[in-house]
């Protein structure tokens, strides 16, 4: 065997042991995050952070014992056209960023308020679906435009919905945030699938 032959097939050892590795990386991380689906129950195993890092007046303020590390997710999901490109738009959690204390885990009215946030990042991934689906051709600059809006607009609706049930304590107004957001995610029933092809102009 000629010494360039040997080292050819040596980095393509390399190679597929570093492929192995990626995706075993991957698939570790995938483990880690929940992607939003409407049947989904948050269950305490999800909450994998041990501590809150968070000042003890606040803790005792505003009652965090249990915190889901909760967002939109935006993948470009590598398939390019001449004047488009498919995106796929997610409402995830983070399982290694959540935390959930110990007197919590009993507590299915606190894990329903977080669950109900997750609901919202689904409710944005929709209206941010819909806008793409149904405004287009668009330029990349209003794309850009159209994410950081929805962004804004999804941490406001996140606050108002906390702040509109003080944080679950008023139970009442917990049964109506929950009608409202679910009557919203009906009306965006057609856009539930996370793919979406953005075409630009």
């Amino acid at each position: 065997m000629s010494l360039r032959i040997y080292y050819m097939l040596k980095v393509k050892r390399c190679l597929i042991s570093l492929s192995v590795a990626i995706l075993v990386a991957c698939q570790a991380i995938a483990q880690c995050k929940l992607v939003y689906t409407d049947t989904l129950k948050l269950l305490p195993d999800y909450f994998q952070v041990d501590s809150l890092d968070l000042d003890s007046s606040l803790i005792t303020r505003y009652g965090y014992r249990l915190r889901a590390y909760i967002g939109l997710e935006i993948e470009d999901n590598g398939a390019y056209y001449w004047d488009s490109a498919v995106v796929d738009i997610n409402a995830v959690m983070y399982c290694e960023r959540s935390y959930i204390s110990p007197d919590a885990i009993s507590d299915e009215g606190v894990m329903r308020h977080e669950l109900y946030h997750f609901k919202i990042a689904e409710l944005f991934a929709r209206k941010y679906r819909k806008i793409l689906s149904t405004t287009s051709p668009i330029s990349p600059e209003t794309h850009m435009e159209i994410k950081k809006r929805i962004m804004m607009e999804y941490q406001q609706y996140q606050e108002e919905y906390d702040v509109g049930v003080n944080y679950y304590s008023n139970k009442r107004k917990q049964k109506e945030w929950e009608r409202k957001i679910d009557l919203e995610l009906q009306e965006l029933e057609d856009f539930k699938n996370p793919r979406v092809v953005v075409h630009y102009r």
